[in-house]
């Protein structure tokens, strides 16, 4: 057994089922089983909330988060790239996830779930999707070898015919429609290629990666990201604290009527093609009560408390803005330099 699987094992024994092996899988391909309740468990698991906020489908009751299990006792480090901004470091057992869901009547449920755990060797991602719509509790997928594209194309083309005869929709006629998309999304690693810079150019996430090849988590304690085009809506509004721009000045903002939401789908745009770049002002939006600050501030806390010192001091700038919302959530100290004034 690699020595990424035995972690996974391990950091996610009491959270997936895994078997590997059986039903004429690959060798290196895990069958995987779960429950929506613990793939959004905030009791164990740190919601990584952007200031830049991630697009959405043009229905206003969808939803991307991205959760982090951190392996029991382990924290957070730090590395300082030269000539840029700090990165964390997470332990091998790690698991991150990006989870899509969508709202039905007074709850969420998850409609997919793609992720990797994070080994001393290298990655293992994995993807999840409903079992079976009439309870919406129970997910199934595949992991795999982040590096190998054959075992990635592998699992999502078992996932596709299996939606594609219609395992796990409310309306099995939607099979082909859904495989298909999923077909055409089964490269991970084109996405999460380690160490890309931000691009404006044509290219499906604008947003650069870290030294894993994560997205959310260098933009964390930052300010400013580019937009994403890969959802129609962006839930980006405009404020006093929140400032769009192009490298020609400030960019247009569109909204698209459409879709189940009277207001439409907004996008910003650059007369030039480009991809715009967003800035959030934590520390305006706070002073204007804006919730989704205080939720990026909310996650800064959490990583905070699992964080390494010298990982604290380097994003000590970013816990800096929260400080207005230190007062409110004692059970985590920060440094006296940052401590409300």
């Amino acid at each position: 057994m690699s020595a990424t699987r035995a972690l996974a094992r391990r950091a996610l024994g009491c959270m997936w089922l895994i078997t590997t092996g059986c039903g004429g899988l690959p060798d290196e391909v895990s069958a995987l089983a779960t429950t929506c309740d613990a793939i959004v468990d905030l009791g164990v698991r740190i919601e990584l909330v952007p200031p830049i906020q991630l697009p959405t489908g043009r229905d206003p009751a969808t939803r991307i988060r991205v959760l982090l299990t951190l392996p029991p006792g382990a924290t957070i480090d730090v590395v300082l790239p030269a000539a840029a901004e700090p990165e964390m470091i997470f332990p091998a057992g790690s698991v991150l996830d990006r989870v899509d869901e969508v709202r039905q009547g007074s709850r969420w449920r998850i409609s997919d779930v793609r992720g990797t755990t994070l080994g001393a060797q290298g990655q293992r991602f994995h993807l999840l999707r409903p079992d079976a719509p009439a309870d919406g509790t129970t997910l199934w997928g595949y992991s795999w070898p982040a590096e190998r594209l054959d075992l990635d194309r592998f699992a999502h083309s078992a996932i596709a015919a299996a939606i594609e005869a219609g395992r796990g929709l409310a309306d099995p006629s939607r099979g082909p429609r859904v495989a298909t998309g999923l077909r055409e999304r089964n490269d991970c690693m084109r996405c999460h290629e380690p160490g890309r810079p931000d691009t404006t150019a044509a290219a499906l996430v604008h947003r650069g990666t870290d030294r894993a090849g994560l997205h959310v988590p260098r933009t964390i304690f930052g300010e400013t990201a580019p937009l994403e085009r890969y959802r129609a809506h962006d839930p980006n509004e405009p404020s006093e604290a929140l400032t769009v721009t192009c490298s020609s000045g400030p960019a247009s903002e569109e909204i698209v009527a459409g879709g189940r939401d009277p207001r439409g789908a907004r996008r910003w745009a650059c007369s030039d093609g480009q991809s715009p770049f967003a800035h959030l002002d934590v520390r305006a939006a706070l002073r204007l009560g804006d919730a989704h600050a205080e939720a990026v501030c909310a996650s800064r806390r959490a990583l905070y408390a699992r964080m390494t010192a010298r990982a604290q001091a380097a994003f000590s700038a970013g816990f800096e803005a929260c400080a207005a919302t230190a007062a409110s959530h004692s059970s985590v100290a920060l440094p006296a330099n940052i401590l409300p004034r």
